[in-house]
């Protein structure tokens, strides 16, 4: 897949994760979600769901370590490895996590929150928290798009003259 860019001479060739995570958020978009570009300006920031590509995955992350990559607070990655949902092991006073635990709580994590807020999305929806109701199907969304819009009429002013 590639785009053309105005400046561009020629097409430009898009990475196939960066084609998926378009046509995720088009798709997204088309379903009437709001659908935000966040422009990391550290390079060295992981991109969404936090995974860690770079490093082996038998390397291991201190606790604090894990939180950064996570975006969380240390405590909520200590309170994950107490309750068993995040592998970690003891070394001394301190705990470890590989860091094919931590992708694997990540991915987890990452679509537990989709599915909470797929699911907020639809009760919001059926108890009518939304102002316009989204299409029930895509063919439904392409003949919204299709009706005129309505235009708004300017209200008279309700001054009197002086």
């Amino acid at each position: 897949m590639g785009i053309t860019i105005p400046r561009a001479r020629s097409p430009l060739p898009l990475p196939d994760a960066v084609a998926d995570l378009l046509a995720d958020a088009l798709d997204a978009h088309a379903r009437g979600h709001r659908v935000e570009l966040v422009v990391h300006t550290h390079a060295d920031e992981a991109p969404i769901p936090y995974l860690i590509l770079d490093r082996d995955p038998n390397d291991e992350l201190t606790t604090q370590e894990a939180a950064v990559a996570l975006r969380v607070s240390r405590p909520t990655i200590i309170k994950a490895i107490d309750e068993g949902r995040l592998p970690a092991r003891r070394v001394g006073k301190h705990r470890r996590v590989r860091i094919y635990d931590f992708n694997a709580y990540a991915q987890a994590e990452h679509a537990a929150r989709v599915a909470h807020a797929m699911e907020s999305d639809r009760i919001e929806q059926e108890l009518g928290l939304y102002e316009i109701p989204l299409p029930p199907s895509r063919a439904a969304w392409k003949a919204l798009l299709a009706q005129p819009q309505k235009q708004q009429r300017a209200r008279p002013s309700r001054r009197r003259g002086r």
